[in-house]
């Protein structure tokens, strides 16, 4: 049989402690941990979880393949205590699976629709005029990226779920 936990939690550092200490505390039990990372940095994640690289080399290579969107601090702000978990869990849990089902491309995306975003607040600021057609297709182009990553990402995770899984997302995975 196999089951899924879906663990909600935003991109806050308060919020990402806190899945750090849940998955220190979890009982054995699962046999995958699903990570809301570029399915590109699967590799670098069972080289962080087995301690063969650090949390900081792990985030500079990231950064050098550009699977990250520049500025790198707020994601590795938000995402770090997570990730510094990873080796104490492989080592309470060896047989436990470690898998990334996101999208380097979605979270490119992603900042392009932000981008669009600021760019049509900064003009309706400045003209005192609402191009409605124009923040109508922001809108629209924001939740195609979005439904797309969450289709993607969906069958990302359906591919990888083993048995009992525990998958970690932010607010965006409520679609999962």
């Amino acid at each position: 049989m196999m089951s899924l936990d879906l663990i909600l939690s935003p991109d806050l550092r308060t919020s990402s402690m806190k899945v750090s200490r849940l998955l220190r505390k979890m009982g054995g039990g699962y046999e995958s941990l699903l990570l809301n990372l570029p399915r590109e940095m699967e590799e670098g994640v069972m080289e962080l979880a087995s301690e063969h690289i650090s949390c900081d080399e792990f985030i500079d290579e990231a950064c050098r393949s550009r699977l990250i969107p520049e500025p790198v601090g707020s994601w590795e702000y938000a995402l770090k205590p997570v990730l510094e978990a990873l080796p104490q869990l492989s080592r309470r849990f060896p047989s436990l699976r470690m898998y990334c089902y996101g999208s380097s491309e979605h979270e490119f995306a992603s900042i392009g629709v932000a981008v669009s975003f600021a760019r049509l607040a900064l003009k309706t600021a400045l003209t005192g005029d609402v191009e409605v057609n124009e923040w109508r297709d922001a809108l629209r182009r924001s939740l195609d990226v979005d439904g797309d990553a969450t289709e993607a990402e969906a069958g990302a995770i359906v591919e990888r779920v083993e048995g009992s899984s525990m998958c970690i997302s932010d607010l965006g995975g409520r679609g999962l």
